[in-house]
């Protein structure tokens, strides 16, 4: 038959009781057998007696036969569960009632154990901003799904020699209308990238791949080295190197 339940508390561990195994028994003994809400008890030749919640009337007699041990002993446990707080002893010459402080921590009160219940409840149930955030969910998906790099941007971008802000430069080359194909593109990076200006202190000036496609830059005019003028020698070499470049 259920009879109930009851907790126990874990700070009992860290306390070390567990080391005594009949102080430990008489501390389950209590918490298991105290009453869990107001009552009256009828004893045979004493009446009625009123007992509140987390109180138990025992007998060491029925005390020591139940654990097996000495009425000695148990007196003993019983003065050891008085100075570490657990037990409050009231004696008299026909019986004894004993309280377990803190009670409740050991034995919920019935609000507690229907509001706990209520909150294992409503935790189980989808909350309402859940709900309404799955179309949130919708757009980030779709968000990331336009994010994709296309074939012919990866090519652009495997080419490019200063490799910055990717995404960035993707939403640019999507904005770009009227650049060349990719093909066309590749030669002019090419070409851009034997320029002075990309070429000095190891390209520190070459600009971000964003910039190159908001400004067009594929439309720049390289800059033709100066004719030089002397000496005769130099001038074949520098129409030498224009014709290999052609």
């Amino acid at each position: 038959m259920h009879r109930g339940y009851t907790k126990r508390w874990r700070k009992r561990w860290d306390k070390g009781y567990h080391h005594d195994p009949i102080l430990w028994l008489l501390m389950d003994y209590f918490i298991d057998h105290a009453n869990h809400k107001d009552k009256e008890i009828y004893f045979p030749g004493i009446g009625k007696i009123p007992l509140k919640r987390g109180q138990h009337i025992y007998g060491t007699n029925k005390l020591a036969e139940f654990l097996g041990v000495s009425r000695q002993r148990i007196r003993t446990k019983l003065k050891i569960l008085e100075n570490i707080g657990f037990l409050t002893i009231k004696t008299t010459n026909k019986y004894s009632i004993a309280s377990v402080i803190n009670y409740d921590i050991y034995q919920p009160l019935p609000e507690e154990i229907k509001q706990q219940t209520n909150q294992q409840l409503s935790s189980s149930q989808p909350a309402p901003n859940q709900q309404l955030t799955t179309p949130n969910k919708d757009k980030k998906d779709n968000k990331e799904k336009e994010n994709i790099y296309t074939s012919d941007f990866l090519e652009f971008w495997e080419t490019y020699p200063r490799k910055v802000g990717k995404g960035a430069a993707f939403k640019a080359w999507k904005k770009a209308n009227g650049k060349p194909s990719v093909k066309n593109l590749i030669q002019i990076i090419g070409r851009q990238a034997q320029s002075e200006q990309w070429r000095q202190d190891g390209g520190k000036f070459i600009p971000h791949p964003t910039t190159w496609l908001n400004q067009r830059r594929w439309e720049d005019e390289l800059e033709r080295s100066p004719i030089p003028t002397t000496p005769e020698g130099d001038l074949e070499k520098w129409l030498k190197q224009c014709n290999e470049n052609k």
